[in-house]
């Protein structure tokens, strides 16, 4: 759920070692940022106004608004699309990330 709204992606979350992983593009892209892929350097990048997230596959540190910071799983590429850590993705961009056990649902919510 984003602000309320239920959406769904082409490729389901991932839960891996107690994280849900969520497709790179397809998440920033439903909360309005623009996103880049450097197959070269294997990184991914959203932008939304003066918010910046960068992942690199396989590394255990990301970058966000410019500063390094620590995840505890790494992203990943399955069946052609990049996987990262939901929270830390939504809560990169100024968003409240909830976990629903009860419903086993993800509430996005702007701050």
């Amino acid at each position: 759920m984003i602000d309320g709204r239920e959406k769904f992606f082409p490729y389901p979350p991932q839960l891996v070692n107690g994280s849900v992983f969520i497709p790179f593009r397809n998440l920033f892209e439903a909360l309005g940022a623009t996103v880049r892929w450097d197959g070269k350097s294997r990184t991914v990048e959203a932008l939304k106004g003066k918010r910046k997230v960068r992942l690199t596959i396989g590394k255990s540190t990301a970058e966000v608004n410019g500063k390094a910071v620590k995840i505890a799983q790494t992203p990943f590429v399955k069946n052609g699309a990049t996987f990262i850590p939901l929270r830390l993705a939504g809560e990169a961009l100024g968003y409240v990330v909830v976990w629903e056990n009860a419903t086993r649902t993800i509430q996005i919510v702007s701050s």
